[in-house]
């Protein structure tokens, strides 16, 4: 959209008060983080911070017809950041949100209430000598009190043993899609985050705010029945025992040829696409935060293996029963060479990305499952969002449940330009910031930085972690020019890559990068309230120059993107950052030489606006 650039100005006259100027929020925690030298005041880790890491051993067995899981686990949990030390471990059962009593603020269909994570075991593991642990349950956490303090520096293993229903009727970012395809996340007991800032992560799920997850090393060995075939996070280890010849051949095609490969037909679908009606599926992911699969005996797979660096390939896929969606690898590949090379200009850290054919659109590391969107500019839209979050909150270890604005807002704001350069329709900006108009002011508008567990209703949810932020970073985008937004992009994901970002580490990353003081808009638009209401007061002209008073009548700092019509029938655009307002002013005069004006209106398209009354101005001739 190059429109919305920043245009410097001929001259700029501000006058008024500081009427509505406000102090920066500050955080007490992060703060602390700062002072233990975890955290810095320029958006980089600080020289003592550090993260925790496990590595998940993990046997499955699905059957399909049933809808039931049973699975084990060894755990082997490295703890390297902590202020203290350990006396118990919190381990996540995302599935409890079916259970009866547990809070939820997502339907759940009444045919999938059931036990959640039936636990049968949780044991430490030392020198082959198995300790059951005392573990107390509450919501989708329990916590497994250690016999002695964990110290940091150190490990532990636990063996957890524990069974679930996978939903079949409540499609909450997974479930049952035909008699025969599942899509199955969040299926076994996760160790929760402990930061350096919070400590243990205890939010719990309701089936609304999203995760938080600690990177780790995946093993896992599933077992599935129905000749289904399985995709998952990481890379399959043994294709040799579960794929047809036919499957096979074409598969070591796909990532060696370069070449869209059909591996999967309908053709093959009929007599099998598997060796057996029951196989082992064998997984391994590195460095990842989560651990998803798919499976299905009568689905397609399409899939393309390209470079994005010397020596750095991956491989796009889509997993579909309806042809159209097949196209969803090429968007693929457009969307990861985009992330890589233009923003945030960070190569694509894993050697998958599978796009499934199911319902939603909800992101996993190396998987996204989605709806068949038949109109084109909604897969567009859909399949390079949900890649994106391989970034955010991914790679950069965002706290999705406590912090969608970061998480959800990035990710609308980095795909922006990659959008409008694929849909027909144009409005990856346009679309928001309407949007935003009718919310801002109201009785619906949160502050941004209200902690997302916290926002049970979903509008308001969902306004102040994608829309209003999007349109926050566009602002900001506005105030610094493409190219140090880009550069902040850049530096702050590559610097949290594989730690855990926190929302002052991107603010302070941006200050560090623009060297500007952008306190005064990140009170304005992420920590407070009210309308965005720009209209013209007045023009009048001297001998040489026009002069136009813009005032401020809500309580948002928002640019103004100005069209001008001069008597000589010539227009011109001028775009005015929201900088004009950092001194709480609340008129700003523009200065412009030139013929004499005859009228001035304020564009809204890209810009929220509450009220389009005063948006014009018209001169007599």
């Amino acid at each position: 959209m190059n429109i919305i650039k920043p245009i410097l100005m001929s001259a700029l006259i501000a006058a008024g008060t500081n009427a509505f100027a406000q102090e920066f929020y500050t955080d007490s925690a992060f703060a602390a983080a700062v002072a233990n030298g975890t955290r810095t005041t320029t958006g980089l880790p600080g020289n003592n911070y550090q993260t925790n890491f496990a590595h998940y051993n993990i046997t499955a067995d699905f059957r399909t017809i049933e809808g039931h899981l049973y699975g084990s686990e060894t755990i082997k949990y490295d703890y390297n950041c902590g202020q203290g030390d350990l006396n118990s471990i919190v381990i996540n059962l995302y599935r409890n949100v079916y259970k009866d009593g547990v809070t939820k603020h997502r339907h759940v269909d009444s045919r999938d209430k059931f036990k959640g994570v039936e636990i049968e075991k949780v044991q430490l593991v030392d020198n082959g000598r198995y300790t059951d642990l005392n573990i107390t349950e509450y919501g989708t956490q329990i916590e497994a009190a250690l016999p002695a303090p964990l110290t940091k520096g150190n490990s532990i293993t636990l063996y957890i043993k524990w069974n679930t229903k996978i939903a079949a009727f409540s499609h909450i970012r997974g479930g049952k899609y035909n008699q025969d395809t599942w899509f199955v996340p969040y299926f076994y007991p996760q160790i929760a985050v402990y930061d350096d800032i919070y400590g243990w992560d205890r939010v719990q799920h309701s089936g609304n705010e999203e995760f938080y997850f600690e990177n780790a090393n995946y093993d896992v060995a599933l077992t599935t029945d129905q000749y289904t075939a399985v995709w998952a996070t990481g890379v399959l280890q043994n294709p040799e025992k579960v794929y047809s010849p036919t499957v096979l051949k074409k598969y070591r095609e796909a990532l060696s040829s370069g070449n869209i490969t059909d591996i999967i037909t309908k053709q093959d679908l009929e007599k099998h696409a598997v060796k057996s009606e029951k196989n082992i599926w064998k997984f391994h992911a590195d460095s990842v935060p989560d651990f998803v699969f798919s499976c299905s005996a009568s689905s397609q797979w399409t899939a393309k293996n390209f470079e994005l660096a010397p020596g750095k390939r991956t491989t796009a896929a889509a997993v579909y029963r309806n042809p159209i969606f097949r196209d969803n690898v090429d968007l693929a590949e457009t969307t990861i060479t985009y992330l890589s090379h233009n923003r945030p200009g960070v190569t694509y850290p894993y050697p998958w990305m599978t796009l499934f054919e199911g319902s939603g659109g909800m992101e996993f590391p190396m998987m996204v499952n989605e709806d068949l969107d038949v109109l084109w500019d909604d897969m567009i839209f859909t399949t390079s969002h949900e890649i994106t979050h391989t970034y955010f909150p991914f790679l950069t270890g965002i706290n999705q449940n406590t912090y969608g604005f970061i998480d959800e807002g990035l990710t609308m704001f980095v795909p922006e330009y990659l959008q409008d350069s694929l849909t027909i329709i144009k409005n990856a900006i346009s679309r928001s910031a309407s949007y935003v108009s009718t919310v801002l002011g109201t009785t619906i508008e949160r502050p941004v930085i209200t902690p997302s567990y916290k926002m049970r209703e979903l509008w308001p949810f969902t306004m102040s972690s994608y829309y209003t932020p999007q349109i926050g970073y566009n602002i900001l985008e506005g105030i610094l020019g493409r190219e140090l937004m880009d550069k902040a992009l850049h530096q702050f994901t590559s610097a949290w890559s594989r730690k855990h970002a926190h929302p002052y580490d991107f603010f302070y990353t941006l200050e560090s990068v623009s060297g500007k003081d952008l306190k005064f808009f990140y009170q304005n638009w992420f920590a407070n309230t009210g309308s965005a209401d720009l209209g013209i007061k007045n023009v009048y002209r001297d001998d040489t120059t026009n002069y136009i008073i813009i005032e401020n009548f809500g309580e948002k700092y928002v640019p103004a993107l100005i069209k001008i019509t001069y008597m000589n029938e010539a227009t011109e655009t001028i775009y005015q950052s929201a900088e004009m307002w950092r001194n709480g002013d609340r008129t700003c005069t523009i200065a412009l030489p030139g013929p004499q004006i005859s009228q001035v209106e304020l564009l809204t398209e890209y810009i929220p606006d509450n009220d389009s009354q005063n948006n014009n101005f018209y001169i007599q001739k």
